[in-house]
């Protein structure tokens, strides 16, 4: 009797050991999927972030679209790409030669300002930035900004 009682024993202590282990394995696996979630949580929630603010900068009152062109078009998020701006015949003079860069909602003024062989041209210095891709606008006058034709975007890398 005692073979049969021990053989008893030991199929409930290898179940119990195989819940345990069913039970160990499901909580890992609800770990992992709460932590999955959490991430593709966070990641809609910076692209819902960048529309959002996307559409507050549609909504300003700096509609004016010209043609300006601007290389490079991306630099590293601590800043400090130098960017040249070369600006369409149809933009407006500007005797001063005084300019601003607006990389999303950071305005920086205009290094420099000359005249090329594709027209006038500017160099604004990248403030730092959260890496992804910024709105950018250009101004006379630091209050009123310009857009470019196709709503130009400044790519910030890490």
């Amino acid at each position: 009797m005692r073979p049969r009682g021990l053989a008893v024993g030991l199929v409930g202590v290898v179940l119990v050991l195989s819940l345990q282990h069913a039970a160990a394995s499901a909580t890992r696996e609800l770990a992992e999927s709460r932590a999955n979630r959490a991430r593709v949580s966070k990641i809609h929630s910076i692209s819902e972030e960048g529309k959002a603010q996307d559409s507050a900068r549609d909504d300003e009152q700096e509609k004016k679209v010209y043609n300006f062109s601007f290389a490079p078009l991306q630099g590293q998020a601590g800043g400090g790409t130098m960017v040249t701006f070369t600006l369409s015949h149809k933009f407006p003079e500007n005797p001063s030669g005084n300019f601003w860069c607006k990389f999303g909602e950071k305005a920086v003024p205009s290094q420099s300002y000359y005249l090329s062989d594709n027209g006038r041209a500017f160099v604004c210095q990248t403030p730092a930035a959260t890496p992804r891709q910024h709105l950018v606008k250009i101004s006379m006058d630091g209050k009123t900004y310009y857009y470019g034709q196709s709503s130009q975007k400044f790519l910030y890398y890490t």
